[in-house]
């Protein structure tokens, strides 16, 4: 894959694929992650919603591989529930299973805690109407993740001002990135000329937990 390809590429498997090595189990788990909540309306069954959250929180060393397994299962009967009784939307309820598979597991490979495929499988899963419809935002949601592996920045701790540091928390326990273009302006602030950095802030998005720019400021990987 070429940086060309990877900023205008539609399409995810290259992409994921690409990735296999390159890039951590926190950030393949919270791309699965935020591509579950873009579809969180479909998630109707608590089994569900309980495995994307609990899958969030393993991803940053807050919840134990024991409950990672407990809501990985309990997600499964959902699905099966879903298929039994057709109350929710099957897609979504496996792609909440899928979020929250074991980090070490024997259908998974043991040296890639959270393979590509498995999250290519669950963002197919993921997924509002038609999937040609709902790749183009997944990909964009993909890049805000990962950012770009061909220029990875150089993040100056200078720049982790206090006004700095408290803008990107808020947005991360939130979820809520709306003030990214104040960040930027915090990091301006601060010294910060990074015009990838900035026009990220500055952009259209989507963003989710694991925002490359939210994650430099917050020492994240």
């Amino acid at each position: 894959m070429t940086q060309t390809e990877w900023l205008t590429c539609q399409h995810l498997s290259p992409k994921l694929d690409f990735l296999r090595g390159r890039t951590s189990d926190r950030k393949f788990r919270l791309f699965v992650v935020g591509c579950c909540r873009r579809v969180w309306s479909g998630l109707r069954d608590a089994r569900s919603r309980a495995a994307v959250e609990v899958a969030e929180r393993f991803a940053d060393g807050e919840a134990s591989e024991a409950a990672l397994r407990d809501a990985h299962d309990a997600a499964y009967v959902a699905v099966d529930d879903c298929l039994e009784y057709s109350v929710f939307s099957e897609d979504q309820a496996v792609a909440a299973y899928l979020a929250a598979a074991p980090s070490v597991d024997e259908d998974f490979d043991r040296h890639d805690p959270f393979p590509p495929d498995v999250a290519l499988r669950a963002v197919g899963y993921a997924i509002d109407g038609l999937r040609a419809d709902c790749e183009p935002e997944q990909t964009a949601l993909l890049r805000d993740v990962i950012g770009n592996p061909f220029h990875p920045v150089t993040f100056d701790p200078d720049w982790r001002t206090p006004a700095v540091v408290a803008l990107a928390r808020m947005m991360y326990d939130g979820r809520d990135f709306a003030h990214l273009p104040i960040l930027a302006d915090a990091l301006e602030d601060a010294g910060c000329q990074d015009a990838d950095i900035l026009a990220h802030c500055r952009g259209p998005g989507p963003h989710a937990r694991g925002c490359w720019v939210v994650d430099l400021v917050l020492g994240k990987e």
